[in-house]
């Protein structure tokens, strides 16, 4: 049976969908098992993992893999088995149920991405593994579902695998950083040629100071002249060499540049994708939806020809579906109660897409009931969300497991959809808008890059390091007096309309040394950039703010694991590195510097005392610490912190390493614990041993936290900390 084009160019799209997710499943699941994982750590896989099978059922549904849908709805029930709160509201499992789960799915999803590349479908035989699949159908009659026909591919056109486009945009922006650099090092030859100039200038006017004198009185100034006129022929000849070079090089770029910029344009373009290839998948969702409730919609895309990266389309397609799902499943009300509303009996939804320099917008809109703000704050509250006084009520309805549903339905009611709207969106570098209004119906915008990465971005400095903060996060540039922050519990604010700010130092975020860089004594302004993330906000001080630009960025590379707060480089005019700084997390974890006028009072901070016979790690956890307002003592191993102990009396908190010469952490752990004066204080072991033997030694001599290097976070370190002191 021949199946439609635009089914069969979606189903090719949910296969790439259904590789990336299983990677993303596999990973999660790793975590899920491994050894010396947190409790944080194991519900955060959890709930990725069942983002992931709510997402792909939604995916299977669109392209009519019904045996998957069923198979994947299965799963997110099994990883979702307890209802909590008056309303019923499912939560996902605890994290144990969650491993077993995945296994089994991931499982599933081998199978089937086995028989859609074999040209089967994947059945539920199929799935359960009853029959084997042939790597290709065999000739003449078969129970099987025929493979599909694939058009021939034309002289004319070529498939290029998306990995090959992506190594020719790489290319082409290196190259873009070679003409980046070469522009700086023009701009520095310019500089040289002008301290050449100055150094003639000077030699000139000893000169004539040295010809006023006379010779009676200076028998040496005929050779003093006479030496000031060889620097000056040498320094000229050196002048006219390096604005010959300077000349050569400007002329390399010039001709060079074009080149590169179309290079790259033209590169960047094989990535172009018409977002209107989304179109007949959201239709789909809408329709079926909408005949799943027994209501009639009319659904429009507009805009469908602007072009955007295709990763970003294929990121948008997830969001999108899970937006008109909802819109059908909560906004378009029943034929009845629209008709008495004085509404046409059939509901619409649209998308629209606009393309606005770098950004794209993409619109979902519903002439629907709106959001329901009272609900969404009562389910917020029901399941411990804080609400605060700043917080757009319309944006509970992106925290995971808030759901204004009583019971859970195949469409939606977990409280998981909005949830995964704005996880991949956040991913994007992008950002969600919500209006709402009851006869008008709900309104969400999602604003992200044209260009995965191309993106505009303002760029500052701190410490002696160049930093780019994407642009639409930054709300405002400020420039304040220290005497204008608010100090609350020893902690300095900046207090806006829209109510406190986290106020910080960005170098001492970062971890960069000298991290304790106090506010001006005198109060002269300083200059802070205030970052916001959905409803979070956080004020960071620079040193100053350079420009707002486009920028390019790039990997951190497979050797960089992770950097807190840093998502990606980018390559500045000059030819200088600037570390891309990600939003969500600056304004995660914002921490407010220590108040200068509280300490001027005698506040008493935090003591901790860091162990570790590592210089770097010393400085490392140092840093940290002192950035978060804490009082820090380092000692190089254990006899010398013990030493430290008994003489000094006790910390707040004990920061230790494990293998030290002299006095080893085991050792160190069970003095303390044996010491009257000491043995209450907290203790958290920091160690590159990840063995399960060696965590279980150091809890049972009395060790309260146990933190593996290899995973080293160090907001895990200051979270651990903080729970300790409270």
């Amino acid at each position: 049976m021949a199946v439609d084009p635009r089914l069969q160019e979606l189903r090719d799209v949910f296969v790439d969908e259904v590789a990336e997710q299983l990677e993303v499943l596999e990973q999660e699941s790793v975590t899920l098992t491994r050894e010396g994982t947190s409790d944080d750590e194991r519900r955060a896989a959890s709930a990725e993992i069942h983002r992931v099978v709510h997402s792909l059922k939604g995916a299977a549904r669109a392209v009519a893999y019904n045996a998957l849908e069923r198979t994947l709805h299965q799963a997110e029930g099994a990883l979702s088995p307890s209802r909590t709160g008056p309303a019923g509201i499912q939560r996902p499992g605890a994290p144990e149920q969650a491993a077993p789960v995945a296994a089994g799915i991931i499982e599933v999803l081998r199978r089937a991405l086995a028989a859609i590349r074999a040209g089967q479908e994947p059945t539920a035989e199929v799935l359960r593994g009853a029959a084997p699949i042939a790597a290709t159908p065999a000739a003449g009659p078969s129970s099987a579902p025929p493979a599909v026909a694939r058009p021939a591919i034309s002289d004319e056109t070529i498939r290029v695998s998306s990995g090959r486009v992506a190594e020719l945009v790489t290319s082409a922006e290196e190259l873009m950083a070679v003409v980046a650099g070469a522009r700086g090092e023009v701009r520095s030859e310019r500089d040289l040629s002008g301290s050449l100039g100055d150094a003639r200038g000077q030699i000139d006017r000893a000169r004539a100071l040295a010809r006023r004198l006379s010779p009676r009185d200076v028998p040496q100034v005929t050779d003093l002249l006479a030496l000031l006129d060889e620097c000056g022929a040498s320094l000229a000849r050196v002048a006219l060499h390096g604005r010959s070079l300077r000349d050569q090089r400007e002329a390399l770029v010039a001709t060079i540049e074009p080149a590169v910029v179309d290079l790259t344009s033209r590169a960047r373009a094989l990535r172009l994708r018409r977002i209107g290839t989304l179109a007949s998948v959201l239709e789909r969702v809408a329709i079926e939806a909408a005949a799943a409730l027994g209501r009639v919609v009319t659904f429009a895309f507009v805009g469908g020809d602007a072009e955007l990266d295709r990763r970003v389309v294929d990121a948008l397609r997830e969001p999108l579906m899970h937006l008109v799902r909802n819109a059908v499943d909560h906004g378009i009300e029943p034929e009845d109660e629209r008709v008495a509303a004085g509404k046409r009996a059939r509901g619409a939804i649209a998308v629209e897409a606009t393309v606005h320099g770098q950004e794209a917008r993409i619109v979902v809109r519903d002439d629907g009931r709106g959001l329901d703000l009272d609900a969404l704050q009562a389910a917020a509250e029901r399941i411990g969300v804080e609400v605060g006084v700043a917080t757009e009520t319309a944006l509970l309805a992106f925290e995971a497991g808030v759901t204004t549903r009583a019971d859970a339905t195949d469409l939606s009611g977990r409280g998981i959809g909005l949830d995964v709207v704005r996880h991949r969106v956040t991913a994007l570098r992008g950002r969600v808008d919500v209006q709402s209004s009851p006869r008008e119906g709900a309104r969400f915008t999602l604003t992200v890059p044209v260009d995965a990465n191309v993106l505009r971005a303002i760029v500052a400095r701190t410490r002696d390091v160049a930093v780019a903060i994407p642009s639409g996060a930054v709300q405002r540039i400020v420039r304040l007096r220290p005497s204008e922050l608010v100090s609350v519990e020893g902690r300095s604010y900046f207090a806006d309309t829209a109510g406190l700010v986290p106020f910080a130092d960005l170098g001492a975020a970062l971890g960069f040394a000298e991290t304790r860089e106090s506010l001006p004594e005198v109060d002269e302004r300083v200059v802070a950039v205030l970052v916001i993330s959905g409803d979070a906000r956080g004020l960071y001080r620079v040193h100053e703010v350079v420009e707002e630009r486009e920028i390019v960025a790039r990997p951190l590379g497979a050797r960089v694991r992770r950097a807190a707060f840093v998502s990606a480089i980018t390559v500045l005019e000059n030819g200088e590195i600037a570390l891309l700084l990600h939003p969500p997390d600056l304004v995660r974890w914002a921490r407010p510097a220590s108040s200068a006028a509280d300490e001027g009072q005698g506040r008493r901070r935090a003591r901790v005392l860091v162990v570790d016979d590592s210089v770097t790690t010393r400085q490392l956890e140092r840093t940290i610490l002192e950035g978060a307002g804490y009082e820090v003592v380092v000692t190089a191993d254990g006899q010398q912190a013990w030493d430290l102990l008994e003489e000094d009396g006790p910390f707040d908190v004990v920061v230790s390493d494990l293998e030290m010469p002299r006095l080893d952490g085991f050792q160190l752990v069970r003095r303390i614990r044996a010491s009257v004066k000491l043995a209450r204080t907290p203790i958290v072991v920091v160690t590159a041993l990840a063995r399960e033997a060696d965590r279980r030694r150091a809890i049972d001599l009395g060790a309260d936290a146990y933190v593996v290097k290899g995973r080293f976070d160090q907001e895990e370190l200051l979270d651990v900390i903080e729970r300790l002191l409270t």
